[in-house]
């Protein structure tokens, strides 16, 4: 980068900005210095390089994934398995529930062990986030994966045959 603007290699400079990008992964390094060439008409600083690769530094990715839970959990809360919330403004989110095993399995996680899921959750986010490789994925509840099944849910054609013989499915 820095023959680029006309200087002279400076290893120490080097190293700052590779210090700076290390958390991001060479994918998403290599993309920003790229930008930095081509967007930025004088030598960019850390911050700007930074920037271009999806972030301010390890913390930031780390306080995005927390404030990630944070909606995931109050949403689990909110919708339960039936209904998947829509992620659209966010799609590392979406992609680290599918990672997860989609949301239907993320709201049947017994209560004990909600703390790791939310601990697997955040660094799938963090992971995503870090790599800028983020697209939208769709999640389903159960009433949403009706649809797929010519408008009949298996799962509550069951429970209501097991209600409607007493007990039995």
């Amino acid at each position: 980068m820095q023959l680029n603007y006309n200087r002279e290699p400076n290893p120490m400079i080097e190293r700052l900005y590779e210090k700076a990008l290390d958390g991001f992964g060479e994918e998403a390094a290599v993309r920003a210095i790229e930008r930095a060439i081509t967007e930025c008409q004088f030598w960019p600083p850390v911050a700007v390089v930074v920037g271009f690769a999806g972030g301010t530094d390890k913390r930031d990715v780390e306080g995005q994934a927390a404030l990630a839970w944070m909606r995931v959990d109050e949403d689990v809360r909110r919708c339960g398995s039936y209904r998947a919330p829509d992620y659209s403004d966010d799609p590392a989110i979406a992609q680290a529930i599918a990672l997860m095993g989609g949301w239907v399995a993320l709201c049947g996680s017994p209560e004990d062990a909600w703390e790791w899921r939310g601990k697997e959750f955040r660094a799938n986010y963090a992971r995503l986030k870090q790599s800028g490789e983020t697209f939208q994925v769709e999640l389903r509840g159960i009433h949403d994966s009706a649809k797929v099944v010519g408008g009949v849910n298996p799962i509550l054609l069951a429970e209501a045959k097991k209600r409607m013989k007493g007990g039995d499915a």
